[in-house]
């Protein structure tokens, strides 16, 4: 939230150029979308927690989500130079 906050700030000085606006603009969509999965989370623990949320275990493949987790992070170092 802090960083959400902090690009918001930087967005209302009249300083930045159109690409630098448009840089802060998706890091502070990119911040609100983990913000908002971890606040879903922790809800849904929450949910497991109270007996409220069924839970269902099936087989992964791990390989697979590090695959992707690699690429992700990768891009988004890229991304930041």
């Amino acid at each position: 939230m802090n960083g959400i906050l902090g690009f918001a700030s930087l967005l209302a000085t009249s300083e930045l150029t159109g690409e630098e606006k448009n840089d802060y603009v998706e890091l502070m969509e990119s911040s609100a979308d983990l913000l908002i999965n971890t606040v879903n989370d922790y809800v849904d623990i929450s949910l497991i927690n109270s007996n409220n949320l069924e839970v269902n275990y099936n087989p992964s493949h791990w390989s697979g989500y590090s695959q992707n987790w690699k690429i992700n992070f990768r891009n988004r170092a890229k991304r930041k130079g």
